[in-house]
């Protein structure tokens, strides 16, 4: 939540743990930081510059598509406040197909809306891989 308020790059280097347990994808954390930003009815230019280029790389939500969104929910505002309803609707709802290079690490996550996981089940997870990573670390080399 606070990488979303922050308009932070999406923390690649904890993707196993944020797309496992917590279920964001990268899609879902940049649709949902284009979708505060609308709300808010903040400019464009207020994602930093390496976050706006890695959500218009998997949303394909660039500067222009994000003024044309924003003028639309302007334009049915009710009550002087952006539609967020509207603006949920404009935002894509499929990621763009993203080319897969040679280097890239794949890991296979079920992300399914209907599969919640408690706040239990999450700090049970992670103590359990919490304790496999240290014991497997204070072994040495072999």
């Amino acid at each position: 939540r606070t990488y979303k308020t922050w308009a932070r790059l999406y923390p690649y280097h904890l993707a196993h743990f944020i797309a496992r347990v917590m279920r964001i994808t990268p899609f879902k954390y940049y649709c949902d930081l284009l979708f505060m930003t609308l709300k808010d009815e903040k400019s464009y230019d207020r994602i930093p510059n390496f976050t706006a280029a890695d959500a218009l790389r998997v949303t394909g939500v660039g500067r222009n598509e994000y003024i044309s969104i924003m003028n639309a929910c302007k334009a049915k505002k009710l009550m002087w406040r952006v539609n967020k309803g509207i603006a949920r609707d404009l935002l894509p709802a499929v990621p763009l197909d993203i080319k897969m290079e040679g280097w890239w690490s794949v890991n296979v996550v079920n992300a399914m809306q209907n599969s919640v996981i408690s706040h239990q089940q999450k700090q049970t997870y992670c103590a359990k891989h919490a304790n496999h990573n240290s014991s497997s670390s204070s072994r040495g080399p072999s």
